[in-house]
């Protein structure tokens, strides 16, 4: 939601079910972590948007996994 601020621990790997902060081609987004055989899938709570399927062919980069946040009212 906009204003939500969001506390990402530094780590560069995330368990499945993990919300991560991740860097795919320059860009950072914060989706669920999902870990399949061949791929991994970035899965958004928005379900207006796609998953992000990762097979190796784009860079990225595990920045953190959320452990926070601060939403005002």
């Amino acid at each position: 939601i906009e204003g939500d601020v969001v506390i990402i621990k530094h780590q560069k790997t995330a368990n499945p079910k993990d919300i991560i902060a991740a860097k795919v081609d320059e860009e950072v987004t914060l989706k669920t972590f999902s870990k399949e055989k061949d791929h991994v899938a970035l899965l958004a709570s928005n379900p207006k948007y796609s998953p992000i399927i990762l097979d190796g062919s784009k860079p990225f980069d595990i920045l953190g996994i959320l452990v926070g946040l601060v939403r005002s009212y």
